[in-house]
Order: structure tokens, then C-alpha cells, then sequence
């Protein structure tokens, strides 16, 4: 999943255009919760262009990759114990940087 970011598209766009080319990928779309069945992530609900919920199967299986506190809202119902440790993750930033450029990058919008 991926969220926007202060940066260039065109610089982005090749590292998104190859990603494409390996995985689907879906714009407009919400992730809501995961699918448990027998105790096993078989796939996510989720929600496009704003409208209903539907079901999409995932194999072999899930990788949740989201900050903690939006990932403890997806598996709240179906995983209660991986919510409660996800919901008491604190972000400290190991770092952080200034960068000056020595050319215009971003448009003024």
C-alpha cells in the first residue's frame, strides 16, 4: 500500500511502473480489514472508489506493511492480540533530514 509523498512524480514514476508490472495495483482503494479463515489471512476487504465493501482473496497469504496505528484498525476484529501490541507501538524517528536543493524540484502547486 502506498500513501502520497512529497516528491517529484516523474522521478517516482519508474520505480512505480516496474513495481506495477510484478503486483496488481489498485487506485481509489481503501483497505478495511483482513479475511481470516481456520485462523489464516486468505485475503483483505476492502473498499473502491468509495464504494461498498467486497472481498478480494490473497495468496499465499498477506503482508500487512503500514504504520502500526493504521495497521491495529485493519486486524482489529479478526486478530485482537495483534491489535493490542500494534495499538501500543511508539514511533521515535531515528533520524531526520534537511535537504537543500541546488534546483527548482517541485512545481509551485
Amino acid at each position: 500500500m502506498l500513501d502520497y509523498y512529497d516528491q517529484s512524480p516523474a522521478a517516482a514514476r519508474p520505480a512505480l511502473e516496474a513495481f506495477a508490472q510484478r503486483v496488481t495495483v489498485r487506485l481509489n482503494t481503501t483497505v478495511e480489514s483482513l479475511v481470516v479463515h481456520d485462523g489464516r489471512v486468505t485475503g483483505v476487504r476492502l473498499s473502491e472508489d468509495g464504494g461498498g465493501l467486497s472481498r478480494r482473496p490473497i495468496t499465499p497469504g498477506v503482508v500487512v506493511r503500514w504504520p502500526a496505528y493504521a495497521a491495529a484498525d485493519i486486524v482489529r476484529d479478526e486478530t485482537p492480540g495483534a491489535r493490542k501490541r500494534l495499538s501500543e507501538v511508539r514511533y521515535n524517528p531515528s533520524s531526520v533530514m534537511l535537504v537543500e536543493y541546488d534546483r527548482p524540484v517541485f512545481s509551485a502547486r
